[in-house]
């Protein structure tokens, strides 16, 4: 199961930053199968990060029970997985537990004197050219080819550097700028699980230990060793010594008041060429941690690292948003993560947009903000994390207006992994870009009985489903355009829904939602009786030709306020009054649940609003018109009339139907101490099922957003 969508693009920073790369999931009961003696699994993957002193990777928290939800005292989980992560949920009261930290002093786990190092142990051998690189170029990176790197960076200043040191596979490293390039050279070897020997390396005719000080050697008469310091020589595992000197027999430590971050890239490699399935990035620093996370910076006084980049323009609407912090932070402080309930609004970030209009609109008076989720981009980094709205941001519709995106994060927010935070900041950065590209355009159409669902077939943009009007007057999405300086109607009022007579009665205060004109096709309206309702794209196709193919029939199903409602809440704020004890059917007066397909809304169909109060269920449309609202009694005057104008002189003034049950305020109040009783809620309109006689399936979707549920198989008879 994959959790995220990757772009492959890489970020502008320097690749000692960060690690970004496709997040996968893991199965830990491969077994080997294979002639590698050293592997544990048939995948190649990050087995453990350890500086000696303890873990830093992979993060661990306690188990929590999927029944209860509580939280285990004694039994610790590994995250590997997203799965790992997602079904262990940490949280302040069981936060992930802390990576452990360098002494301030140049000492090994044993407590003698000696190199700080850090050791990165893989599920297979490695491919060492993937990692220790053998040109005189790789001297100036520590011998590194960069797929490992180890880097100081001081989150006040965004200063980064290489730590330098020096990288050994199996006890083997590159030495030297000698005229064939630099000697592949054994320095150390395993003396037992717990020990390390010296071994003599020849060079120029003459027999030197440069492995002398390596961690886990014997120190003159002192023995050295330290619990597991053997099995770190291994083909399968990647150590890293400090060295500033070049010569390990004089101990170092690692930079103080620097976050120290281990970057292991996917290019990592197997002996036998099978790439890094997760990346990961461990954060830890020497001695004590005082300081709070905080966004990472791509160099010193630069700029917050996100992807996409601050004003950038043209980004898909489907682009992942990522913010990137200095050091591993606990996910519950960074935002929610991903469940069953939608999420809320929440207090970490803001994700808001402006929809685009059409050129010589005003711009809209202010944002819409939606709920998000938060995921790592890796179960092995908690540094870099997937911000991601709970509906995709809209992108460009043919009139060349684009949506503006803003993401702000507040430094108040994180907390890390030492349990670190500034809740006192009043610090935020944002990021804004604008959202455009070829994008499934969303669909608000208007519903029976005030609409037609039409099938045509032949493929490519020709087949799919589409919608004809018989409102005229909805505020579904399409076309804004209208000429509100020439009050004759003409060419230029594409959209008929400001000559509803409702949208400036006076009576306007009595209704709720109160009506308003909308400049974005994400609520421009209908084009009128006859025509073909469009996406926010301006698309008639309303479901692809890929998605239904041969359409041999059609049936309308049950209404959707059956399955979503406002009443039936589990996230956000719920509607009292939207509750089927209170929903009233004039024709039969009989109170039961569900919309009747002999009333409309109105509007027919209400507006898009993407930032509803309630997200789970998710219904992104207002409620259809209530018209007792603030005291006082609204009539709807939208009656039948001429639905098609007259060019030069008036514009529709009425609805084609001559039926009075189409004319009513149906819809419910909102939440009241006494509720009246009400005939339509949302979700209006129904489900539709859709026979495939090519596909030899049968689809269900909805006669509102024309969203694909499901596509089971049907054999022809």
């Amino acid at each position: 199961m994959s959790y995220l969508r990757m772009d492959r693009r890489s970020l502008a920073i320097p690749l000692a930053l960060s690690a970004l790369t496709l997040s996968g999931c893991f199965n830990s009961d491969e077994s080997s199968g294979n002639s590698d003696p050293f592997s544990s699994a048939t995948v190649m993957r990050i087995v453990e990060v350890t500086n000696g002193f303890g873990r830093m990777l992979p993060h661990t928290v306690h188990e929590v029970d999927p029944i209860t939800g509580a939280v285990s005292p004694d039994q610790l989980v590994e995250i590997r997985t997203m799965d790992d992560l997602l079904n262990n949920r940490p949280s302040a009261s069981n936060p992930i537990l802390p990576p452990a930290r360098w002494p301030a002093t140049p000492t090994i786990p044993s407590g003698a004197n000696g190199n700080h190092f850090v050791v990165t142990k893989f599920s297979r051998s490695l491919n060492i050219e993937t990692v220790l690189d053998p040109t005189a170029g790789g001297l100036s990176n520590n011998g590194l080819t960069g797929a490992i790197q180890v880097v100081a960076y001081d989150p006040l200043t965004g200063f980064a550097e290489q730590v330098t040191g020096r990288g050994f596979v199996n006890g083997w490293s590159y030495y030297g700028n000698f005229a064939g390039g630099p000697a592949f050279e054994r320095w150390v070897a395993a003396n037992g699980p717990d020990a390390v020997s010296v071994l003599d390396v020849t060079r120029n005719d003459e027999t030197v230990q440069p492995g002398n000080g390596y961690p886990g050697t014997d120190i003159g008469v002192l023995p050295g060793g330290f619990q597991d310091a053997g099995e770190f020589i291994s083909p399968n595992t990647f150590v890293f010594v400090v060295d500033s000197d070049d010569d390990l027999s004089t101990f170092e430590t690692f930079p103080a008041d620097r976050v120290i971050r281990v970057v292991i890239d996917d290019s990592v490699l197997s002996l036998d060429d099978r790439q890094l399935e997760d990346s990961g990035l461990a954060t830890s620093g020497v001695g004590q941690d005082f300081q709070a996370p905080l966004p990472l910076l791509d160099g010193v006084a630069g700029n917050v690292v996100t992807q996409p980049v601050n004003l950038e323009i043209n980004v898909p609407c489907d682009q992942e948003v990522h913010f990137l912090f200095s050091e591993s932070c606990q996910p519950y402080s960074i935002g929610p993560l991903p469940s069953n309930v939608p999420p809320s609004l929440s207090n970490e970030f803001t994700v808001e947009f402006t929809p685009g209009v059409p050129p010589g609109f005003d711009p809209p008076g202010q944002t819409v903000k939606l709920p998000y989720t938060i995921l790592p981009t890796s179960p092995f980094n908690l540094t870099e994390y997937v911000v991601t709205p709970a509906v995709p941001f809209p992108g460009s519709d043919p009139n060349g207006s684009s949506a503006t995106a803003f993401v702000t994060y507040f430094r108040n927010a994180a907390s890390d992994l030492y349990n670190n935070n500034n809740p006192n900041s009043q610090d935020e950065d944002t990021i804004s870009f604008t959202v455009s590209g070829e994008c499934p355009g969303l669909v608000n159409a208007p519903v029976a009985p005030g609409a037609i669902v039409i099938a045509s077939n032949g493929g490519g943009t020709t087949g799919g489903l589409r919608v004809l009007d018989l409102d005229g007057f909805g505020q579904g999405t399409g076309d804004p355009s209208h000429n509100f300086i020439d009050p004759f109607y003409d060419v230029l009022d594409v959209s008929k829904f400001p000559f509803n007579p409702n949208l400036t009665s006076p009576q306007g205060t009595f209704m709720f939602p109160p009506l308003s004109h909308d400049d974005t096709t994400l609520a421009g309206g209908s084009a009128g009786v006859f025509t073909l309702t469009k996406d926010s794209s301006l698309d008639t196709q309303l479901v692809t030709s890929a998605t239904v193919g041969t359409v041999g029939d059609m049936m309308l199903g049950h209404p959707l306020d059956l399955l979503y409602n406002n009443w039936d809440c589990l996230s956000g704020g719920k509607n009292l009054c939207a509750g089927s004890a209170f929903q009233f059917h004039p024709l039969n007066a009989a109170v039961y649940p569900g919309n009747s397909i002999s009333y409309a809304p109105h509007p027919n169909p209400p507006r898009i609003r993407l930032s509803p109060s309630c997200f789970a269920p998710l219904i992104m449309t207002e409620e259809p018109t209530f018209g007792q609202a603030n005291g006082g009694t609204a009539t709807n005057l939208l009656l039948p009339g001429n639905a098609f104008g007259n060019f030069g002189a008036n514009g529709p003034t009425g609805l084609l139907t001559s039926a009075a049950s189409y004319t009513g305020f149906y819809g419910p109040s909102p939440t009241a101490q006494t509720c009246p009783q009400f005939t339509l809620r949302q979700q209006v309109g129904h489900l539709l099922y859709v026979l495939d006689t090519v596909l030899a399936q049968s689809a269900t979707t909805t006669t509102t957003t024309f969203t694909t549920a499901s596509t089971p198989p049907t054999p022809t008879p």
